[in-house]
């Protein structure tokens, strides 16, 4: 009798390196037709193989009629002879994930859970070609990349395992009908509240009908297709990520010159592979990374939002993905009395202001925490502030004026850091930036008659009582 499925598992072992002679499978079994082939087709190849086989079902709890689904699994694990595990999902709320992917994260998670348990190295999935075709379109109708177009893997990550997603439905139910294999139906597969459902029951037929007698045959060729595609860029995007990322346990940041260089098809990888190293659960779309994307454009924002939490930020030349601590800072506004000091506690500074006759002033000691200036020049009182967004001056033997954003920019200053860089002005404007330079009108010359010499000392506590 010729068996196109048994064969197809066959083939698909063999060209996909599936399954090697001796290893541990757990086998996903749901109760529906396909699963239940697949764990008949591996059953028949168990001694050939020298397989382990355990049977695994999880209990979504979704519908009154899944604990039937539970207890005919056990039966068809019991009477062919197999070991059998089944749990119950117990909801835990998530905010911004639907039930359905929190249930489908609940199942994988199971899985791999049990397949570590019991030994085994490989988990086997009843996903289809019909499965596959369906799972194309609906990224496609989400707008999806390459990523979405490849639909399923034969095999993922080294442990899960699809031997019938080159079988189509129909070959699964007449191989069933042959062998006289009982299963359960799903009913909520009806249910037209959910997506896939209508693809499969309206969209796949009208495109059957009306355009193409194969369409779940050419998405699938489709997706084989773009499947080797996606996977050259992959294995480009992991070697030039090495490198251009740094991480840490909760962040990770690329330099922006050196991700604007790169090929967008390459660069978009990068940061989606920096995102979903950060948050492995989350759904990333293609909106997503392109919202990431954007930052690295001129008007492009400094921050956008990511799943579960997730940040990405640029910041002092940097793009930055992970969580995004917001603390208020303190703000400061504090008059400098000349001569006089004043002290932050909360930023752990101490500003001293002196006056020195022209011939005890030494402008070369000027340093980036000391500044010269010209006392003539200065309108009293003195402020000591925060930054604020606009803030502009005329950088001493500098041409022009440069606003404070710009100058944090180019010596990159992270965002965060910037907050806490004091502004020292009168009644003018802006006449050092500590760190800096000072202001274009501030500098020493030959009129010169006294010096205003101010000091930032860092670390410092609360002034003494």
């Amino acid at each position: 009798m010729r068996e196109p499925v048994f064969a197809a598992v066959r083939k698909a072992i063999a060209t996909y390196g599936l399954i090697q002679p001796g290893e541990g499978v757990v086998v996903a079994v749901s109760g529906g037709v396909d699963s239940i082939v697949l764990l008949h087709c591996l059953l028949r190849l168990r001694a050939e193989f020298s397989l382990t086989l355990h049977v695994a079902h999880f209990d979504h709890r979704l519908r009154e009629s899944s604990r039937r689904d539970a207890l005919f699994v056990q039966e068809v694990a019991a009477s062919w002879d197999l070991p059998a595990t089944t749990k119950s999902w117990v909801r835990e709320a998530r905010r911004g994930r639907s039930i359905q992917a929190e249930a489908r994260r609940a199942r994988y998670h199971f899985l791999e859970d049990l397949a570590s348990q019991v030994g085994a190295t490989k988990i086997a999935m009843g996903h289809h070609q019909d499965d596959q075709a369906e799972t194309v379109l609906l990224h496609l109708l989400r707008g999806s990349g390459l990523r979405g177009l490849r639909g399923m893997l034969p095999v993922k990550a080294g442990l899960l395992i699809r031997p019938l997603l080159a079988v189509g439905r129909e070959d699964i139910e007449a191989y069933a009908k042959a062998h006289q294999l009982s299963f359960v139906e799903d009913p909520t597969n009806r249910d037209l509240r959910y997506h896939r459902n209508r693809i499969r029951r309206h969209l796949l037929p009208l495109l059957q009908k009306e355009y193409n007698p194969a369409i779940t045959r050419t998405l699938a060729r489709m997706a084989a297709l773009v499947a080797e595609d996606e996977g050259y860029l992959e294995k480009v995007a992991r070697e030039v990520s090495g490198p251009l990322v740094d991480s840490q346990e909760s962040a990770a940041w690329m330099e922006l010159s050196a991700l604007r260089r790169l090929a967008p098809a390459i660069r978009r990888r990068i940061i989606e592979r920096a995102i979903r190293n950060l948050t492995p659960d989350a759904y990333i779309t293609s909106a997503h990374v392109e919202a990431v994307e954007k930052l690295m454009g001129p008007g492009g924002g400094s921050a956008v939002t990511l799943p579960q939490n997730q940040w990405a930020w640029r910041s002092g030349g940097l793009l930055y993905v992970g969580r995004r601590e917001r603390k208020e800072q303190s703000v400061l506004h504090q008059e400098l009395r000349v001569p006089g000091e004043l002290i932050h506690a909360d930023w752990g500074i101490k500003i001293e202001a002196t006056i020195l006759p022209r011939s005890m002033a030494d402008p070369s000691e000027t340093t980036p925490d000391r500044a010269f200036i010209d006392w003539k020049q200065v309108l009293p009182p003195l402020v000591v502030r925060s930054w604020r967004p606009g803030d502009r001056f005329r950088p001493w033997r500098l041409k022009g004026s440069k606003k404070l954003q710009d100058l944090f920019v180019d010596a990159k200053i992270p965002r965060e850091e910037r907050q806490k860089i004091p502004v020292v002005t009168d009644q003018q404007g802006i006449l050092w930036v500590p760190g800096f330079r000072i202001d274009e009108r501030a500098g020493i010359g030959d009129t010169t008659e006294e010096v205003l010499v101010l000091a930032v000392h860092r670390g410092a506590g609360p002034a003494a009582p």
